[in-house]
């Protein structure tokens, strides 16, 4: 397996001398690493130690990056001449100190010399170095977005420090020996669904929004509250989740944040934080309270082109998307077309075909592929990223990679149901269809999901989410809605009254993993990317989220070896969510994750039970969160026309 420190190293081949002078240093009885460095930014030129996963004759402690402020310009070494002028400096040094440590810089964590020329730092780690870890993961295979390698995961302060070797164990410090199985990021679930409390507030706290229409216009509420969401979550490996604030029509965005701060405060187990979901766009929320929320660490909308109570008009949209292009906010597109689904929706109910399985009739692919060739229009306008949310529809998947293709920022999601549901999950015995009621609908044409997964796989898909909207299915304000309203004597209901959307947030994971991964449709490096390093990314989480890296969260799923993997079947009494149903009732997964690690401590374990079910509410944390790191606006326009705050800055 290739090192990361390979990975990083720059295209630079240090001539024999350099060569000679490392061995000569690591050969030194007091010499335990050595690094060649582009002084301001600490890029490894060449190393000889563990800074990752070297080979095993080498040293086990990792050098601290050079302080930046003492350096001049960096310029990475490009000539021999630079290489050979190290080396000669490096044989001085060897010569002089002798085994008596003479010029040593120290510090609390390392003691080291360094030799330092003009541009470029050659820095020696001495063998007597402390390390303060109180959690290793020993044996790992550790995964990341790009990587695979074998070594230890050393976490200090529910932070990963290094990643190296053999770590040395200091005293009182917590093991978890891995014995080689993957340990990957762990989940970033960053949309889960619910209904809102809809005009009075609910008797204890409930999370999310499966949308305004159901909350408002049907009644449906939510059967998870934040702790039981989140314990679900941890119950997958997923330990951060990024919940859907709603602001109501002519209400301000920022009560609605605070409302949400009210109800998740003290109540959640895993890390959280918003999107909100705009429904009114004016022009104070929009340039007054949209920079709030940006400040204040949460900088991603979501909009609906669909649901009488939520959906915006074009040109609401483009007015959105020139704020949020202006201030750096991501932009989520749940894209259908509301009036093709109003007139379909009266036709079939005046035929007489009400079923939950005509949830699907309603809403055909061209639906969903009309409203995100239109969005992709007003998004290319004005210059704004996008990302598209539960694509369900080859059609509407490829207008959004033929965006990509022209080099739009445009980025689209998928979800499990996606991939593993088809509209016969809605052809239930009587009224059971309503289980797999959701919005997009799971597709008519089995062949859909296999189109879905090439997506998945070739990068079209940035990144898998669950949607996770639990409504439960016995009760009055759940899936029955489309009974209880339905006034006909029958027992099949009517599709417009059944709550869309499926709770999903604690199998999304595993589904991926065990469909994804141990059926060879995605490598594991593909796993970890579409579960959480590309959310991470597009959320403005990374690196504190979304890679295993030091400085990042020591967050993690570990899971078992190809070996020993266990087959699982999912069943609604087996899941944390309180939710009375699942819509993966009875699938066989290949394995399940064996732990679950939140900032460096154990929240679940697939072999003792308790670990979870112990858990006190409050352990969650709400994480403010910078911009996306994606590629952003192009500053490509299609006419001589560009916004008022570009044109300022060009007159300044």
């Amino acid at each position: 397996m290739a090192s990361s420190s390979t990975a990083a190293t720059p295209a630079f081949q240090p001539p024999p001398e350099v060569e000679e002078t490392i061995a000569r240093l690591t050969s030194h009885k007091a010499v335990r690493g050595v690094l060649i460095l582009a002084r301001a930014t600490g890029i490894i030129i060449r190393s000889a130690g563990p800074l990752f996963a070297l080979p095993p004759a080498a040293a086990v402690a990792a050098t601290p990056a050079p302080d930046a402020s003492e350096a001049e310009t960096p310029v990475a070494p490009t000539s021999s001449e630079t290489a050979r002028a190290y080396a000669k400096a490096a044989v001085k040094l060897v010569e002089s100190v002798g085994t008596e440590l003479s010029e040593v810089d120290q510090s609390d964590e390392a003691r080291f010399l360094r030799i330092r020329t003009k541009k470029h730092e050659l820095m020696i780690t001495l063998a007597k170095m402390s390390f303060k870890f109180d959690l290793i993961i020993k044996n790992a295979v550790v995964v990341t977005a790009s990587d695979e390698m074998a070594c230890d995961i050393g976490c200090i302060g529910g932070k990963v420090a290094m990643l190296g070797l053999d770590l040395p164990v200091p005293e009182g410090c917590k093991i978890i020996d891995a014995e080689g199985r993957f340990v990957t990021i762990r989940s970033l679930k960053f949309g889960v669904s619910g209904p809102l409390p809809r005009i009075n507030p609910l008797p204890r706290p409930r999370i999310f929004c499966v949308t305004l229409a159901e909350s408002a216009g049907v009644g449906a509420r939510s059967s998870d509250d934040w702790t039981t969401a989140t314990r679900s979550a941890l119950g997958g490996g997923t330990t951060t989740v990024v919940a859907f604030a709603v602001q109501h029509r002519g209400k301000s965005m920022l009560e609605a944040v605070a409302d949400y701060h009210k109800l998740s405060g003290g109540n959640a187990l895993a890390d959280f934080a918003y999107h909100v979901i705009v429904t009114d766009p004016s022009e104070d929320a929009m340039h007054r309270e949209l920079p709030q929320l940006v400040a204040d660490g949460i900088t991603s909308v979501k909009i609906y082109s669909t649901y009488p109570a939520l959906k915006l008009t074009d040109l609401q949209i483009l007015d959105l998307m020139y704020a949020a292009r202006q201030y750096g906010v991501t932009v989520m597109i749940h894209a259908e077309n509301s009036d093709m689904i109003e007139f379909m929706t009266r036709s079939l109910e005046k035929q007489g075909k009400t079923a939950p399985w005509h949830h699907g009739t309603s809403r055909p692919p061209i639906i969903e592929s009309e409203a995100t060739g239109r969005a992709l229009a007003l998004s290319e306008l004005m210059d704004c990223p996008a990302l598209f949310v539960h694509v369900s529809a080859p059609e509407a998947m490829k207008t959004i990679r033929d965006a990509q293709t022209r080099g739009m920022s445009i980025y689209g999601e998928t979800c499990p149901h996606y991939v593993l549901l088809d509209a016969s999950a809605m052809k239930g015995r009587g009224f059971e269809g309503a289980k797999a009621c959701c919005a997009p609908p799971v597709r008519e044409n089995p062949g859909d999901k296999e189109k879905i997964w090439e997506g998945v796989a070739n990068g079209t898909f940035t990144v898998i989410s669950s949607d996770h909207a639990p409504t439960n299915w016995g009760g009055n304000d759940g899936k029955q809605l489309g009974l209880i309203k339905h006034l006909k004597d029958d027992k099949l209901g009517n599709f417009r009254h059944i709550p869309n959307g499926l709770p999903g947030v604690e199998t999304r994971s595993p589904l991926l993993w065990s469909e994804g991964v141990c059926k060879g449709r995605i490598s594991r490096q593909r796993f970890v990317e579409l579960n959480s390093t590309n959310a991470a990314k597009l959320y403005g989480l990374y690196p504190q989220k979304g890679t295993i890296a030091p400085g990042s969260d020591a967050d993690f799923i570990v899971w078992r070896r190809e070996d020993e993997r266990k087959k699982v079947e999912v069943t609604v009494k087996n899941l944390h969510s309180a939710c009375d149903y699942t819509p993966y009732e009875g699938m066989i997964l290949e394995d399940w994750p064996l732990l679950t690690i939140l900032r460096g401590e154990v929240v679940f374990s697939h072999t003792d039970a308790s670990v979870l079910e112990t858990l006190k509410p409050g352990g969650g944390n709400f994480i403010k969160r910078g911009k996306s790191t994606l590629q952003g606006p192009r500053n490509k326009w299609l006419s001589s026309w560009r916004p008022d705050y570009e044109e300022q800055v060009a007159d300044e």
